[in-house]
């Protein structure tokens, strides 16, 4: 809800935000694991990158372990996909008007 919000600002160059970030298949060390989830490969991203370009997405327990809160990632990819979207019809336009591609109908 926008009543909820203060001071908006619209995420630009989310790209080179994504182009920072790293993605991995990993094992997870943390004790606290259930026995049917322990050991189970799992995919994620380095908290330590993500602090780097959204610190907005990481936060850190008593213990100073930090956690990336991936809801903050979706908003990012949404943003990187209209980035590449309105980039894809520019070059579409483009090549069309050298006639190096179809119109589109």
């Amino acid at each position: 809800d926008t009543r909820l919000q203060d001071g908006r600002e619209e995420i630009t160059n989310s790209g080179a935000i994504l182009d920072n970030i790293t993605g991995v298949y990993y094992i997870p060390v943390d004790e606290s694991e259930s026995n049917e989830r322990k050991g189970n490969r799992r995919v994620g991203v380095f908290a330590e990158e993500i602090e780097k370009v959204l610190p907005e997405a990481v936060s850190r327990d008593d213990r100073d372990l930090m956690y990336v809160d991936y809801e903050a990632l979706t908003v990012v990819l949404i943003e990187a996909y209209k980035e590449q979207k309105a980039e894809i019809e520019l070059l579409r336009k483009t090549l069309e008007e050298h006639g190096l591609l179809k119109p589109e109908e």
